[in-house]
């Protein structure tokens, strides 16, 4: 894993899909292998509670605030045989977003597979 560039991790974009809420991201040398998979080893639930008591979700709106799955949200992982970063999103995902989630992983766009996971669409409307 020497020399690799990239983050792997989760994130949140904000109600209005504008940009990124909140971002955990973890340089892919220190990340969790499981399998053929490199991982984070943080969830959006245990993330979203630190949050909580930080106090950081008080610049959501209130209906958002309770429940981690209500903002739009992903997962980036690295798939080591193939060698490529995998952005996991819900249907709500568009170009736009592809940009904002490469610069802030720093991935290499070559060597990204977006996949829509049916486990990131159920948000709430704005």
């Amino acid at each position: 894993m020497v020399g690799m560039i990239g983050m792997i991790g989760i994130f949140w974009f904000l109600p209005d899909l504008s940009d990124l809420f909140y971002a955990s991201t973890t340089d892919i040398a220190f990340a969790q292998k499981y399998g053929e998979w490199l991982l984070s080893q943080e969830d959006h639930s245990n993330v979203w509670e630190k949050l909580k008591q930080n106090g950081y979700l008080h610049y959501l709106p209130k209906r958002y605030r309770d429940e981690y799955w209500k903002l739009p949200r992903g997962r980036v992982s690295y798939n080591i045989l193939l060698g490529k970063y995998y952005v996991y999103h819900g249907d709500w995902f568009l170009i736009k977003h592809a940009k904002i989630i490469e610069k802030k992983f720093e991935l290499p766009v070559n060597n990204i597979v977006y996949e829509e996971d049916e486990h990131y669409s159920n948000t709430i409307s704005c």
